[in-house]
């Protein structure tokens, strides 16, 4: 599920993977992935939203003891730690934030 007003125009085709990684093991909880954020919203400046390679999904729908399990799935999912995603449990609103940063 996107929020009303997400824009996911342009993303990049790793966060469109990511998403594809993410949705089973949301599922596997029995909760809808709900992305929050993308290329809309209030980021830092510089943040990989602008340009596609970033993505916020809903947690605070899960029950709390269940927020680190997902990311961890999603984490391992997308090949961590070698992966060039970083996928970060926020609290600050609760979301999971995913991103696209090819590691030199």
């Amino acid at each position: 599920m996107i929020l009303p007003g997400v824009d996911i125009s342009n993303i990049q085709t790793q966060i469109g993977l990511a998403l594809g990684e993410a949705r089973p093991i949301f599922a596997n909880h029995g909760l809808p992935l709900i992305i929050t954020s993308c290329r809309d919203g209030v980021h830092m400046r510089g943040s990989l939203h602008f340009v596609g390679a970033a993505v916020d999904l809903r947690i605070n729908h899960a029950p709390r003891d269940k927020w680190e399990i997902i990311t961890d799935q999603i984490r391992l999912s997308l090949g961590w730690p070698e992966s060039q995603f970083d996928v970060l449990l926020e609290t600050d609103p609760d979301h999971i934030h995913i991103e696209f940063q090819p590691k030199e």
